[in-house]
């Protein structure tokens, strides 16, 4: 289902005759949108950015959708190495202005940036999992997995909203109730999906690590 299917049918459903009813009714379901965003990094959100470091250049943009970071590779003939994060104080406290092989980064949110250290010393072939923001919706036929495939959910969401705004408060209480459910639903999907087949990791047991027990991982953090 794309945008304009999706207004039409909540229009419909709410009956409303306003000239802006599909104006109302775009913003309900990008308001439903920004929410299921901002609850956690979704697997439908994951992205995969490839570049190429240059010599001497320390700061790279991130893209355009970037919401969090995942997991960045520095990409060989031989395979892989992960590439840890580091935070900015730690960075050039130990590596300051030096030039070498790629070791760690940092996220600059206020320039949208990533920071390599130490600054490379030459072309490196990166990989840089992240997970993007869902883009709001405008044009008659913009879609998203989310409108393709969890429709019910966007739909719920947005009758709620649009059942707030006539003040028909008892229908959006039975609306709210649905979509809580589906969030849960959704939740349960997301759990279930597993890392990309290609990554191998082997458990950390270094004070880094928050899983302390032998069977107990609770993060990315604790994989090598």
């Amino acid at each position: 289902m794309n945008f304009l299917e999706l207004q039409r049918k909540i229009v419909n459903n709410l009956g409303i005759k306003e000239t802006n009813a599909y104006v109302y009714a775009g913003e309900w379901i990008n308001n439903t949108l920004k929410y299921i965003n901002d609850l956690r990094d979704w697997w439908f959100l994951r992205r995969t950015y490839n570049f190429t470091t240059t010599e001497g250049i320390q700061e790279y943009s991130l893209p355009a959708d970037y919401k969090n970071d995942f997991i960045l590779l520095k990409i060989s003939d031989d395979g892989y190495r992960i590439i840890d994060y580091i935070s900015l104080l730690d960075a050039f406290k130990f590596y300051g202005t030096d030039k070498g092989e790629v070791a760690k980064y940092y996220i600059d949110n206020s320039s949208k940036g990533l920071l390599l250290f130490p600054t490379p010393n030459k072309s490196y072939n990166m990989r840089f999992y992240y997970h993007a923001n869902l883009i709001p919706l405008t044009d008659a036929d913009d879609t998203n997995i989310l409108l393709e495939e969890y429709t019910y959910l966007i739909e719920a969401g947005a009758m709620k909203l649009g059942l707030e705004f006539l003040r028909r408060y008892e229908e959006a209480q039975y609306y709210n109730a649905r979509f809580q459910e589906y969030i849960k639903e959704l939740n349960v999907i997301d759990n279930e999906k597993k890392l990309p087949e290609e990554f191998v990791f082997i458990p950390r047991r270094d004070y880094y690590a928050s899983g302390l027990e032998e069977n107990t991982v609770k993060a990315l953090l604790d994989y090598w």
